[in-house]
């Protein structure tokens, strides 16, 4: 069996204790009086520190010794004189209780004596003890270089009898057996100011490492930056009695617990790991402790991750890694997520959802999933800000950087609405680029195609199209037609074609997309499932709707097949079809439909998005259609809504969405307004270059015979 570390037992304290200078014990615990002196008055109170004595020293001092420093309001002690005297000493002669006193002069020492219960409860250890001391205290424990996770810390080193804390009194029910924070002195721990969310599968050195770094880059000092980490600073001695009795923890007194940290230290680190797959996700407390702090207020919410965590992030950022981000999102369903305790998720789940009564209830609520979009959101956010900052380090110190990671975070504040940093990072990854004479590179064929997108979302057509021929030029120039990198931006071409309504053109574009996809022998990958889906969309555009069907099915079953289902592309693809229905005139499945992609682009964090305000569109014309014309307005609004929020109000679909609401408005007798959105929609058809086959849809029974969706 393991044994403690030499010299961690209560004994082996005291006597690296003895050999301290005793001027800098006596320093110690004058340092430790004055942390509970608050308002600086010198005093602290009698029954205190008679209390102390008794737990720490088994023993009372005479009354009137105490009483020597009595001060003059009632009950209070003036300690400084009171400690100068006890580190004196003629004070063992005075006592005549030399033995004890000399216990109480080292014990005073233990910072967990001079606690209160409600100290102790919101006690944290120091990132520098952490680094330092813990980590240390694991390799004794487990073998040099051992990384064990907390189920096996927990065994030797937080509830075990020969543990560190396991032979003194705990400060919250002054029983045997305290936590492993109560164990530390005032030098290693104090009042939390951070509160870690996380699972106990982690690892010692994937925390300790996580909360170094950050503290590092936040530029705080490790040894007052003091962490609540539930492992370590609850008591994990009464946790195992409860389980030896078959008790399970009162769900109110977690929750209480929770809710305290989260006021007192008002700053909760969510700790991720591993990046493409985090267990965090998928343990119901983290999720609701995300939620929760994002409710509370004044509470600042970080994401951080371990340093393989991160590394994975940013190669993750490199390659085609929007797909791993997606897959993370998608994975956040709080009622799919498991607890420990089968009671523990039951409460969480009624907490979010008082009326729901079965797990169809909770799939089906509108609480669980505000919830997990509030998650998601949140998780996106953090994302986004990451990726921005490693790009912006990366160009200013001049390291090197993969055009795609430049791109891809591009990608992700576009999808946070933060358009004009996304513009600003594009430019300057292209002017780095530049510095370095890679102007017209393969590498520079994805910033141009991210540029070009970023157009394109905001009804920029031309320029659009302008700089998806320079990414293509450039993708010639560099011999790379064989490739799924070129099959992807002749995919995009043809998309910006159909959103001027350039329907033959982007047909063109179509054959020779797939033409590229069949070189790049790529037709089995998520992409390919998005190009079908492109393609299906131009030929509905057509009025082809049995064609347009066939290949939107084949679309579905590729997104399947390739593990894809996470996608905002996939949320379209179920969009696309119900608009289809909806042309057959089969509004029933295709609001069935709508629903199922709302959840799945919710899932998929990507609900700021012009395609979130296209599947919104979708939904009020079949509302329209089931003659439901007052919901159907709201709806529209809230489409127009999403539109402009997401800057995307000079482009066709916004254009097609008000032609839409003006008819929905004339069934409702709202003639002045339903004018005014025709003539606006006709307004941006014309700035964007529209067909005039595009102008032609803006007639209401054109729009019956042939639906405008895009």
């Amino acid at each position: 069996s393991r044994h403690p570390p030499h010299g961690d037992s209560p004994e082996g304290r005291d006597s690296s204790v003895e050999t301290m200078a005793e001027e800098d014990v006596h320093e110690n615990v004058l340092r430790i009086f004055r942390k509970l002196d608050t308002d600086g008055t010198g005093l602290i109170l009698y029954s205190k520190l008679e209390s102390v004595l008794q737990v720490v020293a088994g023993f009372q001092l005479p009354s009137d010794v105490l009483h020597e420093f009595a001060d003059a309001s009632p009950g209070n002690i003036r300690y400084e004189p009171f400690l100068a005297w006890i580190f004196e000493s003629a004070a063992l002669r005075r006592t005549g209780n030399q033995s004890h006193l000399r216990t109480a002069r080292l014990k005073l020492n233990a910072a967990h004596a001079l606690r209160t219960k409600e100290e102790s409860m919101l006690l944290g250890i120091s990132i520098d003890f952490l680094v330092g001391g813990f980590l240390a205290e694991v390799e004794e424990f487990f073998g040099t270089g051992a990384d064990p996770n907390y189920h096996e810390i927990n065994r030797e080193m937080l509830c075990n009898p020969e543990a560190r804390g396991g032979k003194l009194t705990c400060p919250r029910d002054h029983l045997p057996g305290c936590s492993y924070v109560d164990s530390l002195d005032a030098e290693h721990s104090g009042p939390a100011t951070v509160m870690l969310s996380w699972t106990w599968s982690y690892t010692a050195r994937t925390v300790v490492t996580a909360l170094s770094r950050w503290c590092a880059r936040s530029k705080r000092d490790p040894k007052t930056t003091f962490v609540w980490q539930c492992a370590l600073c609850n008591n994990q001695f009464r946790v195992e009695e409860k389980k030896a009795r078959n008790e399970l923890e009162d769900f109110d007194v977690f929750r209480e617990v929770f809710e305290n940290r989260v006021q007192s230290t008002g700053h909760i680190l969510a700790l991720l790991s591993p990046w493409g797959s985090p267990v965090y996700v998928k343990r119901i407390w983290c999720v609701f402790e995300i939620w929760a702090a994002s409710h509370a207020q004044r509470c600042k919410l970080e994401v951080i991750l371990s340093e393989e965590a991160e590394r994975d992030f940013h190669e993750a950022l490199a390659a085609d890694g929007m797909s791993t981000v997606w897959k993370v999102f998608g994975s956040i369903q709080i009622q799919r997520a498991q607890a420990s305790v089968q009671r523990d998720r039951e409460n969480i789940l009624k907490l979010v959802d008082p009326d729901a009564n079965s797990e169809k209830d909770y799939q089906n609520s509108d609480k669980v999933k505000n919830l997990n979009q509030q998650v998601v959101q949140c998780l996106q956010r953090w994302c986004a800000e990451t990726s921005t900052e490693y790009v912006r380090s990366c160009l200013q110190s001049g390291q090197y950087l993969p055009a795609r990671a430049g791109a891809n975070t591009a990608w992700l504040l576009m999808e946070v609405a933060d358009w004009s940093s996304a513009w600003d990072l594009l430019q300057h990854c292209r002017d780095a680029l530049k510095a370095a004479g890679k102007n017209g590179s393969l590498d520079d064929a994805w910033l141009l195609k991210s540029m070009g997108a970023w157009q394109t979302d905001h009804g920029e057509y031309d320029e659009g199209m302008a700089l998806y021929h320079m990414a293509k030029a450039a993708m010639e120039t560099g011999g790379a037609t064989a490739t799924l990198d070129y099959a992807r931006l002749l995919r995009t071409m043809a998309k910006n074609a159909m959103g001027q309504g350039h329907l033959h053109d982007a047909m063109e574009l179509y054959r020779q997309a797939e033409e590229a996809f069949v070189n790049a022998e790529a037709t089995g990958t998520p992409n390919y499932a998005v190009f079908l889906r492109s393609l299906a969309s131009c030929h509905r555009a057509l009025g082809q709707l049995d064609e347009a069907m066939e290949i939107y099915t084949r679309s579905k079953i590729a997104f399947e097949v390739s593990d894809a289902t996470h996608t905002p592309n996939y949320a379209g693809v179920l969009m696309d079809i119900g608009k289809c229905k909806l042309a057959q005139g089969k509004s029933q499945i295709a609001m069935h439909l709508f629903e199922e992609a709302e959840r799945a682009f919710h899932l998929a964090g990507s609900y700021r998005t012009v395609q979130h305000a296209d599947l919104l569109r979708a939904m009020a014309c079949c509302h329209s259609e089931q003659e439901d014309h007052e919901r159907a307005l709201e709806v529209f609004r809230n489409s127009k809504h999403a539109y402009e929020a997401c800057h995307g109000s000079k482009t066709t679909n916004y254009a097609h969405m008000l032609s839409d609401m003006g008819c929905c408005l004339k069934h409702l007798g709202q003639l002045e307004e339903s004018e005014e959105c025709y003539a606006t929609a006709e307004r941006v058809l014309h700035e964007a270059h529209a067909d005039e086959d595009a102008m032609d849809i803006l007639s209401p029974t054109a729009m019956r015979k042939m639906p405008t969706f895009s």
